[in-house]
């Protein structure tokens, strides 16, 4: 929901048969998983938000799959790209989740950067809250580990709409992320 995660600017740079990903902020492209939403669906039950969502979205020109996981305490969020055909997932964020009526809390603890510096099949290296690493990236992206926002489900599709640039406000067209029930 951080779309999470999910949050800056990824820069791939294509080389023959190469690329070098550089993050210069990671929160994730993860976009911060973002539940939003502009409507509630009183017929929904409150843990409607609860299983697997994707959805597709363009990041520095290039099209990402971003796929979240939620159970009732806890998100799971990646993002993926298609190279050469071969799908490759390049980030990753999971952490806490707390609802409460259509708003939520989310805090990430866990944060997955693929290394491409040895191979185009580059391994996820993994950095955990309370690491130097984990804090470096929290900070170029804002600050903070948690992130708010207000979610509604309508049958298969949540939306979500989050701070994701920090700045207080809440905008509802530019911090909105659209999933779809898989």
């Amino acid at each position: 929901m951080f779309d999470l995660l999910l949050l800056n600017i990824i820069n791939l740079n294509l080389n023959v048969m190469k690329f070098n990903l550089k993050l210069s902020t990671l929160l994730l492209i993860i976009s911060f998983v973002g539940i939003t939403s502009c409507s509630k669906d009183d017929d929904d039950a409150p843990s409607s938000y609860i299983g697997n969502w994707t959805t597709v979205q363009i990041v520095d020109g290039m099209s990402t799959n971003v796929n979240l996981t939620l159970t009732a305490t806890s998100f799971k969020e990646s993002v993926s790209i298609v190279y050469m055909f071969v799908p490759i997932t390049i980030a990753e964020a999971s952490g806490t989740l707390k609802v409460e009526g259509n708003t939520f809390s989310e805090t990430i603890t866990k944060l997955g950067l693929i290394d491409y510096e040895s191979s185009l099949n580059g391994t996820m290296i993994y950095y955990e809250k309370g690491d130097a690493e984990f804090e470096s990236l929290i900070l170029q992206n804002g600050g903070s580990d948690t992130m708010t926002g207000i979610y509604s489900v309508d049958k298969n599709t949540l939306t979500i709409t989050m701070d994701e640039n920090f700045d207080g406000v809440i905008n509802s067209e530019d911090e909105t992320v659209v999933y779809t029930r898989k």
